[in-house]
């Protein structure tokens, strides 16, 4: 079974002032937006912010325009929160107030009365996606990072994909086999 994003909830996330859910299937989206009173116009209109806000809830990274840990909660509103359901029923809830620390929860499948908190909840967070924050780069490119690795030279390229993919040892093995193949 693949482990998919059923809900996101936010509640003032940048520009999402108030409450806002997304109920979600499990298939590829993608994300575009367009102002009502000027077709043309689609800056600022959230599309980064909604995968920085999964970013956020799983992860921690702020995002990229945000001075302080504080500043992804939308103007003017003392807290925000970003909420992530996943298709298995398990549930992330990251917080935080003006005046206060963050706070993160993970709720198990099938038991949202007793989750964990904190650094627990970001281990729990972890090995249910099979990745940490330092994985993050292999599944949520900021605004210009894909632009940025289509453009580097191919092999530095290759070996940061070597690095996410954990090909080291295959490249052993392709090397002793080419040194074999050599000496025959």
């Amino acid at each position: 079974m693949s482990l998919t994003i059923a809900e996101l909830g936010l509640s003032n996330f940048k520009c999402f002032a108030g409450k806002h859910v997304l109920k979600l299937e499990p298939k590829a989206y993608g994300i575009f937006a367009r102002y009502s009173d000027d077709a043309g116009r689609s800056n600022w209109a959230g599309k980064t912010a909604l995968t920085e806000a999964i970013d956020l809830a799983l992860t921690g990274r702020r995002p990229r325009d945000a001075r302080v840990k504080s500043d992804w909660i939308t103007n003017g509103e003392e807290k925000g929160e970003v909420d992530l359901t996943f298709s298995s029923g398990a549930r992330v809830v990251r917080s935080m107030s003006r005046k206060g620390s963050e706070r993160l929860f993970y709720f198990p499948p099938g038991d949202p009365e007793h989750g964990a908190t904190q650094d627990v909840a970001q281990k729990l967070i972890d090995e249910l996606l099979g990745l940490t924050k330092e994985d993050a780069g292999t599944w949520c490119f900021r605004q210009g990072e894909m632009s940025a690795l289509l453009k580097m030279d191919p092999g530095p390229r290759m070996e940061m994909f070597s690095a996410w993919f954990g090909l080291e040892k295959l490249e052993e093995c392709q090397a002793l086999a080419a040194s074999a193949r050599a000496s025959i």
